[in-house]
């Protein structure tokens, strides 16, 4: 049996941590974080198949400079990070992707987007 891919779901909202971890959990291993010293730990110590990060992540941070930081550790520098934000629909998948995102979902979301998005950035390679 092949090991699952492990992947990290960085979201200051426990609910949306919940609603993806109810789409993943039985394809992927799974990592959270909601706080900046959260995922700057496990971006440092552990290699993932992809990262989904909110964009919006409260006071403490936010999913564009965490981008930067992810790109430029050792573990993740190459790793598909994907945005995923409820911002208001004049921000596409286009703008992410010019920001250097791999890829975009949108809130609320969907098992099959949410999938679909996985699947061409992680079982493509």
């Amino acid at each position: 049996m092949r090991a699952k891919l492990q992947l990290l779901i960085i979201d200051d909202e426990h609910i949306n941590r919940e609603l993806l971890s109810a789409y993943l959990k039985d394809t992927y291993t799974l990592f959270f974080a909601s706080k900046l010293s959260e995922a700057e730990a496990l971006i440092n110590t552990k290699t993932f198949s992809a990262i989904i990060t909110d964009i919006r992540l409260g006071n403490q941070f936010d999913g564009m400079h965490l981008l930067s930081f992810i790109k430029s550790s050792a573990h993740n520098s190459k790793t598909p990070v994907i945005a995923y934000t409820a911002s208001d629909n004049s921000i596409n998948d286009k703008s992410y992707v010019e920001e250097g995102f791999d890829g975009y979902i949108s809130k609320p979301s969907h098992r099959a987007q949410v999938q679909q998005v996985l699947s061409k950035l992680v079982h493509s390679n």
